[in-house]
């Protein structure tokens, strides 16, 4: 059976635990630097904390590959490690702010390193064997993670490369927009050259569903992860309510115009 969206947030959930723990430690043990020191150390002991977590999430992402697909015998492909400068450059960006917020930052960027890990091992095994994936969201999710899980209803995935795939309704099968562009609230800009990663954000907790070749991604997930279908099937609805309503194909207005009547989400 495959791993669920639920099992793998567990999993990656405690590992973000660990990590934030250890960042509050490097913390305490930073405010013993001098002040001339205190960054330095800061930018340096930032990435040896949260690469390892984002290795082990890839070794995690690649076990739940060969879970979900037991009968592909070759080994599941791994993320490479983040670029060190990276991680640095996100530290000093925390540290534009105070101690609190410093650390509430941080932790938002571990967190996403970690969840990247697993997601981006799985969509570059999707690519390897020429599967492609779709978005898992939370219940509670924020409206743009929702809108662009939505998406799967709409017959839309995205190949490993994340290249949008969609169902072509005269032959049933999919096809792709391989024109450089990138997602934007759920649509993409043609022209664009930013990667898919980029469409998640700190503190976001979507996960990336494998999709078996030649099956239709919502009867995938009817049957792996019902309350997903159930949800991406809602989400649309909802998006496609609030974009009759806002009388416009601008995203930022339909997701304004959808939080009217889901003020609960953010």
């Amino acid at each position: 059976m495959p791993v669920s969206a639920a099992e793998r947030r567990f999993v990656l959930d405690n590992l973000t635990r660990l990590a934030e723990a250890d960042i509050q430690r490097m913390w305490r043990a930073a405010e013993l630097q001098t002040d001339v020191e205190f960054a330095a150390y800061v930018t340096q002991a930032f990435p040896e904390i949260v690469d390892p977590y984002h290795q082990l999430a890839a070794e995690l992402g690649a076990t739940f590959f060969e879970e979900d697909f037991p009968a592909i015998t070759q080994p599941p492909l791994l993320v490479p490690p983040l670029p060190p400068e990276q991680l640095k450059s996100s530290a000093e960006w925390a540290l534009g702010a105070d101690g609190v917020e410093a650390i509430s930052r941080m932790a938002g960027t571990a967190q996403r390193a970690i969840y990247d890990g697993e997601r981006n091992t799985t969509a570059a095994n999707a690519r390897r064997n020429g599967m492609r994936w779709v978005r898992v969201a939370r219940p509670d999710a924020c409206a743009f993670c929702r809108l662009l899980a939505s998406r799967a209803a709409a017959g839309e995935t995205y190949s490993g490369s994340g290249v949008q795939l969609k169902i072509d309704p005269d032959t049933g099968l999919p096809f792709e927009d391989r024109r450089k562009t990138a997602v934007v609230y759920g649509r993409r800009r043609t022209g664009s050259k930013q990667a898919t990663g980029k469409e998640y954000h700190d503190h976001c907790h979507c996960t990336a569903k494998a999709i078996p070749s030649g099956v239709d991604p919502m009867d995938y997930l009817s049957e792996t992860e019902p309350q997903a279908a159930d949800l991406a099937a809602q989400w649309s609805n909802e998006y496609d309510k609030a974009a009759k309503a806002a009388g416009s194909s601008d995203p930022k207005k339909i997701l304004t115009e959808w939080r009217t009547f889901s003020p609960e989400i953010s």
